[in-house]
């Protein structure tokens, strides 16, 4: 894998983190921009918000895998059995937390 791509990688998940710490930063002036009159203001909702920050975390450790594998993969010693394992963690434990947030 070429170095450009994995830069490209780190970016887009540095990109997904940093809106999603914006979201949860600017959570209420978006949700009372929001609301309408016919409608009451959506509630904030701290389970939500454990929810999302949590996924943040997911992708912050998702991009420290992607690298690690990355370097060990180019360096020819194959991908480390942790790796694999936190990987199909980490993609488990997405699924769960979206299922979470549906109501």
């Amino acid at each position: 894998m070429d170095a450009d791509i994995v830069g490209c990688r780190l970016l887009g998940g540095f990109l997904m983190g940093l809106v999603g710490v914006l979201y949860l930063l600017l959570e209420r002036s978006m949700l009372s921009a929001a609301k309408s009159g016919t409608q009451p203001p959506p509630t904030l909702d701290s389970m939500s918000r454990a929810i999302i920050g949590a996924q943040i975390g997911l992708i912050v450790l998702a991009m420290i895998v992607t690298r690690s594998s990355v370097i060990s993969i180019q360096s020819k010693r194959g991908l480390p059995f942790g790796n694999q394992v936190i990987g199909w963690t980490v993609l488990s434990i997405q699924q769960v937390l979206v299922l979470l947030i549906v109501d």
